[in-house]
């Protein structure tokens, strides 16, 4: 008999024991991955940061959003910021809940020196996927394709191609003249800030244009990026080897009819 009720009283410590942890286990929520990730909201629009654990809480470094300033037919439809932010979620969590806050809810707290904090708010759905949304800015265009309420990005950890902050400089080469671009990078790799280029040509004129800063050009997870000023467009790329190599498409400043398409190289310069 005293067997039996000592059975008894393990199977109902194990039991027990089961149901203490069967909350605590379903529970638990898996942190994100560390590093880059890169968020692909409409019509592309670029959501970028890292998430890092430097005192065994996860932290945001390096955001950059997206914001719609022209409609997505345009060939620049958006310009990006950098901001100071702070995170809360998975791996760090409020210090207090708010009502109806889950394990998995994520808060971005983007900051702007004299103005109201953005808030960019969603769910982690995965280590390698989390769903984010921003309500959309009064200056954004409207009855053009935009959404009319939230900005949702799909955001995933992906890899950078390793672009240093600073200047690039190289030559620029057009049909009838040449020429030097000028590149400026911040906000670790992500945000070309600066666009310059100058033209000499081969007999009368010459000119050039200038975007920024600041440009507000989204550099890509692949290195590219592209912009417009006026009627003058570029595209370039930085590669792996630390070359940015590009093209740039405008009216000829060297007295030709028309426009004319040239192509850059260049190589970081400095600070």
């Amino acid at each position: 008999m005293r067997g039996r009720l000592l059975r008894w009283s393990l199977a109902l410590a194990a039991l027990s024991l089961v149901a203490l942890l069967a909350p605590a286990a379903a529970g638990v929520v898996p942190r994100p991955v560390l590093g880059d990730w890169e968020g692909v909201g409409p019509h592309g629009l670029p959501l970028s940061f890292v998430l890092a654990k430097p005192h065994k809480r996860i932290v945001i470094r390096n955001l950059v959003i997206g914001f719609p300033v022209a409609c997505p037919s345009q060939p620049a439809p958006w310009v990006v910021e950098g901001f100071d932010s702070s995170y809360a979620g998975p791996g760090r969590p409020f210090r207090i809940h708010y009502r109806g806050w889950t394990p998995r809810d994520i808060e971005i707290t983007a900051f702007i020196r004299g103005q109201f904090p953005l808030i960019v708010y969603g769910r982690l759905k995965t280590r390698r996927h989390a769903a984010l949304s921003m309500h959309v800015s009064p200056q954004q265009p409207k009855n053009c394709g935009w959404p009319r309420k939230l900005l949702t990005w799909s955001v995933r950890p992906r890899k950078r191609v390793a672009v240093p902050n600073g200047t690039w400089t190289g030559p620029l080469t057009l049909p009838d003249g040449t020429g030097t671009v000028t590149v400026k990078v911040k906000t670790a790799g992500r945000i070309v800030d600066l666009f310059k280029a100058d033209v000499t040509c081969s007999g009368p004129g010459g000119g050039g244009i200038q975007a920024g800063p600041p440009a507000g050009e989204f550099v890509a997870a692949n290195g590219s990026f592209r912009g417009a000023a006026y009627s003058d467009h570029w595209q370039g790329r930085f590669g792996s080897d630390g070359v940015l190599t590009g093209t740039f498409v405008g009216p000829d400043s060297c007295g030709q009819a028309g426009q004319v398409t040239g192509t850059f190289t260049a190589l970081r310069s400095g600070p």
